[in-house]
């Protein structure tokens, strides 16, 4: 796990939507989405719904 994906985590959490976070941390929303994944390796700690992102 990387700072800059814990960061990337953090702002997705507080705005709770992908792409809005990547829009403010000026990256695309793939990258912001793998680097995610990445970290996530596995472990379930947020829920995604069509309009939503929850951290659990």
């Amino acid at each position: 796990m990387e700072l800059r994906q814990l960061k990337y985590f953090k702002e997705a959490c507080e705005l709770q939507n992908f792409s809005e976070a990547a829009r403010v941390l000026h990256i695309s929303q793939s990258t912001l989405s793998q680097q995610i994944c990445l970290m996530l390796s596995g472990q379930y700690v947020m829920r995604k719904t069509e309009n939503r992102l929850f951290a659990t």
